[in-house]
């Protein structure tokens, strides 16, 4: 790990990162992550307005997010962990693969609202909906052989709600 900080990061002069790896050591630290996570987002968010009469009106509003990420240096970038019982799919552990999604962000969410008023009152109709998206288990090398048999493929782990 500490070799993707060296060949990674040119802040520092070589002496500096040996200065800095041989601190982080002698504290104990065992791994050393990068954490650019650059990624690239374009989107669409549209709103529709609709009047029905004079005491009825309806809003609807989509938003879709294309989202991934570019490049970073965490290390499921550079070396993803794969599951026994799917060998030849990729899993990111703790963060996700390159060009793939970030976790827990929907691509597609929206929610809609129909609203009555009346003379003395006004009735809401509210409901919120999303997309399944990514996410990781977070349980690489947790099983009981220190494997990755708990871990997930990552692709829509989490699913797609309406509230």
């Amino acid at each position: 790990m500490f070799r993707l900080f060296r060949n990674c990061c040119r802040i520092f002069s070589a002496e500096q990162q040996q200065l800095l790896e041989d601190l982080l050591r002698a504290n104990f630290a065992f791994s050393l992550d990068l954490n650019s996570l650059s990624f690239r987002a374009q989107g669409v968010e549209s709103e529709i307005q609709y009047g029905l009469g004079k005491n009825l009106s309806c809003v609807a509003v989509i938003r879709i997010s294309m989202l991934s990420y570019r490049t970073h240096f965490l290390s499921d970038a550079v070396s993803p962990s794969f599951n026994p019982a799917f060998p030849t799919i990729p899993i990111g552990s703790f963060s996700p693969l390159r060009g793939a999604r970030p976790f827990r962000r929907p691509p597609h969410t929206g929610f809609a609202t129909v609203t009555y008023t009346g003379k003395g009152w006004t009735g809401m109709v509210t409901g919120a909906f999303a997309s399944q998206s990514d996410d990781s288990t977070f349980l690489g090398g947790s099983d009981l052989d220190f494997g990755n048999s708990l871990l997930l493929p990552n692709r829509n782990l989490d699913h797609g709600y309406a509230r």
